[in-house]
Order: structure tokens, then C-alpha cells, then sequence
């Protein structure tokens, strides 16, 4: 026993004297975090802590509760340095040496301490191709909106102000980023490109104006900037690494749309999709919960997945959850090489809908919760059935989001703590599938909370005649790879700002849509409803249209959106104003939504169409053109 104790007094005297000199070192490596302040660190900053020496300089952002105690605290430390200040949630950007951090996390005011990291633009090489999300439908059926008196933001560096495709619509930053970067020149083009240099190149927005601010500050740019230049979205296509937690950024967003309803943000969600996370809840689980940027798991933004052309998701494309269990990303776009593309894509079609909206309602802008609710329930679904974590409510699709927006298919209201409201819909006959979106903009939660949702709204939708009722689909967020690939289930939700029922081959009849204040914080919660009937038996072509061009001697693809009975049926195309035809397929795949065509090598008026066993769907009148 004698033995055993002195034994320990050694270790414990020899653990004091090591302790010491690390204190004393300038070149001390491994210094302990309080254990009582872990709460206010960030992964990063936790492993700051254990690796660098306690005299390096680092650059830190440290949110408080109030500005000027903690500023006196700073007076007594002359080796640390202010760089800059976002009032709105109280974070301070500072340069400090290592050896402080744990000292600053004992100050009351201090909530949390992040490291500020470097953000990278997330994309290989540019592609732009706007059939796949339907976008040149939209354009053709609404050439009218085209982002008119919309300005877009592109928040990474400078695109280039000189490029043709954005002549006479470039608003001026004197704080962007110096000189011009071809990702952002790329993501610009995507978003808002006049397709003056090439036909493809005009994109959904492409009568919007367009400015560009630094991405050099993650928090969000001061409401001035977004006031001053009319600024209403902006793209976001860079990350900064895989970080699961509620930090500071994402408390900033969604504060900033709090404030700023109509304000939306789009982020792409990353190209770490093969990945898994270091740190929180997922740990160690490739290929899901792998977001680039704490950033992204705010709740007021959208989120955008890649897809290929064909509604494929590519492994890179970074996947949800979020943090806290929450489906990330909402959506998904084309982009052939990474999720930067597919958020400029949902940029541009987002300011059109703002611009349609903004029009048709009397020059007011609307809630970006609604175009949120536009977007994800006009979606085609893609990956999973219903919902997933791969590619969320599904890929975009313009002209159908479009379509819902000025055939009036939305509700806006509010509800209080406990309220129960409700909204009668006349489902028509022949309905194939009836989708209904619920969106809100929800107040910020306190940093890194363990979950993000702060007021609680349930949706549910009634069936009056067998008083039949349906919830949400909802997904399995147990942090195990078997559960999160798991089908949605139906059940409330009490975790997501966005709600979904489906129905497929509904009923037609009075339904009734019930929205709930379930657990609401505030006096009341402002929310939106987007629904869309899809006809049975109906067959309508995406691309190409009357005014698309089919390239001659190369391979095209042909689109369409089909709920018809028959699932295969016979693509041709004439030459002669259809006097005769020549088979493309005798037997497509009409339920893929897609062929691919390779195109003769001519220049003729050309007609396309389908049939399904004797009767003609469509046809559509192209110009085919030799390149």
C-alpha cells in the first residue's frame, strides 16, 4: 500500500511539474481546454488547443452576449488584436496568440469561439445545360420573367464585370474581391448569363442584374450591402471543409433572413460526398452528413445538391443530414462536376420567381420561405423515392415551379402557439400525384445547439369523406449508415422547417390542410404552402421546344414529363413536315423522362414525336442545325 501511494504522489508531482512548464513555455504544445468551457469551442478549435504551440497567432471569430465587457476584457491583453465586428450577432474576428483561447472562453459574455477558415470555390470545370431542370421550358412559356429588376449577389471573388453575357446589368462593389476569377465568372453565367457569346449560355435570370462581395468574411455581408444594391439572392458555391455543428455563421444566416424575409441565400452543399465527418453526431460515417461549412446547416437557406444530367446523383456531391438530423441539402440541380453549378442554376431561377411574384402581387417581394415551398414542391423527385438524404424534396424543375407560382397553388398565413388552422383543396379527378410544401422562416437557435428548430409548425393534410388523415414524410436520422438510408416514413415532424405530404392516385374531392402551432416560442409563426395536382394520363415535352435548337451529327436529349398508364412508346422524328417518319425507338422508356438521340447529320426543319400504342401524345417542331 506504501509502494502504491508514493507511486502516485510521483506521478501527480511529475504531472505538476510538466504542467508548469508548459505554462512557462512560448513554445508549449497540447494545452488542455477547460473541461467546464468545452461547450464553447468548435471542433477546430479543440484541436488548435491540443496541437499548436501556445505562441502562434491565430485568427479566431468569438460570438458574445455583449460587446463591451468583453472588449474591456481584451484591453488587458495587448497581444491580441480586433479585426472586425458583425453587430447584429455580437461576433468579433480576432488575432490572437493560442495561448489565450482557453482564457477568453472563461469570460461570461463569450458564447462560443470558432477558427476562421479559408473558403474554397467548389467546382472542377464549369458546365451549363439548362434542359435538365427545365429551364428553357420556363423560358420559353415565360420569357417575361427573366429576373427583370432582380439583383443577384455572387459572395466568392470577383466575376469578370467585362463579359459580354452580363453587358449593361453590372452593379459595382468597391469591396469585392480585386481582380476576376473564372469560378465566379462561371457561376454568374449560370445564375444570370444574357447568352450573348452562345445560345446555351442564357440563363434563367438572365435580365437580372448582377454584384459580387468577398467571401473572404463567412459571416453573412451587412444588411447595407443587400439594401444599398437591392440585393435579394445570393449564391453561395464554396466551402470550407466538413463541419457538423450550429456555429456562428449558421446563427448569423439565419438571423439575417429573420430579419429579411424576402433575403434568400443559396449554398451549394459541397463535393465531399464520398466523405465522412470527423467530428458530432455522424462520425465516421462515409458518404452521408458531409456538408462543407457550418454555414450550410443554417435553416433559413437552401441548400443545393449536384445531379447529372440523367437525375444521378454523383458521389462527390456532398449529403445530408445536418447536423442535427435535418434533410440536407433540400435540392438538387444539374451539375456535371460539383454542387457550384447546381446552386447557380436554383439562383437564377429563384429571381425569376421573385421577379413573377413581384409583378403579379403588387411590387412586393416575397417571403423567401415561399420560394423555398415554390421550389421543393414543384421538384421532380430524384434518388429515393419521396425524400432522402442523397437529393432531398428532389431536382428543380423551373417551369413547373414557375407554374405553381402564377396559378396561384400558395397559401401565407400565421399561427400562434397551440392554433390549429386550415385551408379546404378540391383535388381534381384524374390526379396522378397531389404534393404539398410547407415552409417557414424560423427564428435562430443559441449557437451550437443541439438542435436547430426553435418554433415548431405541424402540417397535416384531411380527407373529408372517410376522414382520413396524412403527416409528413419524415426520415431516420439515427446516426448508423443502414438507418439513413431507410424510405421516409410518414409521422410528424418536429425536427425540419420544411414539411412534405405526397399522395399518389388521390382521391378526387374536398380535402382539408391543417397547419398546427405545435410548439411555437414567439407570439406567432409566419409560414407558406405551396401545392400542385399532377394530371393522370398526361404527356408534355421539356426539350426540346419550339425554340430550342438540336445539334446535327451530335447526341441530344430528349426530355419529357409523362404520367401516362403506358410506360413505353415510340420516339420518331420527320424531316418532311410529316409525310413520313423515321423510328428513333420503337419502345422507350417513357417513365425515365429522358431518351438519348443521336441526331442526323443535316440541316432541316425537323418534327419529334411520341405515341403510345395508336394515338399520338405530342409532337413539337425543332430546328436541327449543323455546328
Amino acid at each position: 500500500m506504501l509502494y502504491f501511494l508514493l507511486n502516485q504522489w510521483r506521478l501527480r508531482t511529475l504531472f505538476c511539474i510538466l504542467s508548469v512548464l508548459l505554462f512557462i513555455s512560448p513554445e508549449g504544445y497540447g494545452q488542455q481546454p477547460l473541461e467546464k468551457n468545452q461547450a464553447k469551442y468548435a471542433p477546430g478549435v479543440i484541436e488548435l488547443l491540443l496541437k499548436s504551440p501556445s505562441d502562434k497567432k491565430t485568427s479566431l471569430m468569438v460570438m458574445t452576449s455583449d460587446t463591451k465587457p468583453f472588449l474591456d476584457s481584451l484591453m488587458a491583453l495587448k497581444e491580441i488584436r480586433v479585426v472586425s465586428l458583425y453587430e447584429p450577432t455580437n461576433t468579433f474576428i480576432i488575432y490572437t496568440p493560442v495561448k489565450y483561447i482557453s482564457r477568453i472562453a472563461s469570460w461570461h459574455p463569450v458564447l462560443f469561439i470558432d477558427k476562421i477558415r479559408a473558403a474554397k470555390p467548389e467546382l472542377f470545370t464549369g458546365t451549363i445545360e439548362n434542359q435538365t431542370n427545365v429551364v428553357n421550358r420556363m423560358q420559353a412559356a415565360f420569357p417575361a420573367y427573366n429576373g427583370d429588376n432582380i439583383t443577384i449577389g455572387i459572395k466568392e471573388n470577383t466575376f469578370d464585370t467585362a463579359d459580354i453575357d452580363f453587358k449593361g446589368r453590372v452593379l459595382i462593389n468597391p469591396a469585392a474581391t480585386p481582380g476576376a476569377n473564372s469560378h465566379a465568372s462561371i457561376m454568374g453565367t449560370i445564375a444570370a448569363g444574357g447568352g450573348n457569346t452562345w445560345y446555351a449560355a442564357k440563363a434563367a435570370a438572365w435580365g437580372s442584374k448582377i454584384i459580387s462581395s468577398s467571401f473572404s468574411n463567412l459571416l453573412p455581408d451587412a444588411s447595407g450591402f443587400f439594401q444599398q444594391y437591392g440585393v435579394t439572392v445570393q449564391n453561395h458555391s464554396y466551402g470550407t471543409g466538413i463541419e457538423n455543428y450550429y456555429g456562428p455563421e449558421a446563427v448569423a444566416y439565419d438571423l439575417q433572413v429573420a430579419n429579411n424575409p424576402s433575403q434568400l441565400h443559396v449554398f451549394s452543399s459541397g463535393n465531399s460526398g464520398q466523405s465522412a465527418s470527423t467530428s458530432g453526431t455522424y462520425t465516421g460515417i462515409s458518404g452521408f452528413a458531409n456538408l462543407t461549412g457550418q454555414y450550410k446547416m443554417a435553416k433559413n437557406i437552401l441548400t443545393v445538391g449536384a445531379t447529372d444530367s440523367f437525375y444521378v446523383v454523383p458521389s462527390i456531391s456532398s449529403k445530408g443530414p445536418a447536423f442535427d438530423g435535418r434533410v440536407k441539402p433540400e435540392l438538387v440541380a444539374q451539375g456535371e462536376d460539383g454542387s457550384s453549378g447546381a446552386a447557380a442554376i436554383v439562383s437564377g431561377i429563384a429571381a425569376s420567381l421573385q421577379q413573377a411574384f413581384k409583378i403579379n402581387n403588387g411590387g412586393n417581394l416575397p417571403s423567401s420561405a415561399l420560394i423555398k415551398a415554390l421550389l421543393i414542391n414543384s421538384a421532380n423527385d430524384a434518388g429515393p423515392a419521396k425524400v432522402d438524404f442523397q437529393s432531398g424534396y428532389g431536382s428543380v424543375n423551373g417551369y413547373k415551379a414557375m407554374q405553381t407560382l402564377l396559378s396561384g397553388n400558395f397559401i401565407s398565413g400565421s399561427v400562434s402557439p397551440a392554433q390549429e388552422l386550415t385551408y379546404n383543396l378540391n383535388v381534381p379527378a384524374n390526379t396522378k400525384e397531389l404534393k404539398i410544401t410547407l415552409a417557414w422562416i424560423d427564428p435562430p437557435a443559441i449557437v451550437n445547439a443541439p438542435k436547430a428548430l426553435v418554433n415548431d409548425v405541424d402540417l397535416e393534410l384531411f380527407y373529408l369523406l372517410t376522414s382520413q388523415t396524412w403527416q409528413p414524410w419524415v426520415l431516420s436520422n439515427f446516426p448508423h449508415r443502414d438507418s439513413l438510408l431507410l424510405p421516409a416514413v410518414r409521422k410528424r415532424d418536429g425536427l425540419n422547417t420544411v414539411e412534405q405530404i405526397t399522395l399518389d392516385n388521390p382521391s378526387s374531392g374536398s380535402y382539408v390542410i391543417k397547419v398546427r402551432g405545435f410548439a411555437i416560442t414567439t407570439a406567432s409563426q409566419t409560414f407558406h404552402i405551396a401545392w400542385q395536382p399532377d394530371a393522370a394520363n398526361n404527356f408534355e415535352w421539356n426539350y426540346p421546344r419550339q425554340s430550342d435548337p438540336v445539334l446535327a451529327g451530335e447526341q441530344n436529349v430528349l426530355r419529357w414529363q409523362s404520367t401516362l398508364t403506358a410506360t413505353n412508346g415510340s420516339l420518331q422524328y420527320s424531316t418532311d413536315n410529316g409525310n413520313s417518319w423515321q423510328v428513333i425507338n420503337a419502345a422507350a422508356d417513357l417513365s425515365k423522362g429522358f431518351y438519348k438521340w443521336m441526331a442526323p447529320d443535316i440541316y432541316s426543319k425537323t418534327l419529334i414525336k411520341v405515341t403510345a400504342g395508336e394515338m399520338i401524345i405530342q409532337q413539337i417542331r425543332s430546328l436541327s442545325q449543323s455546328v
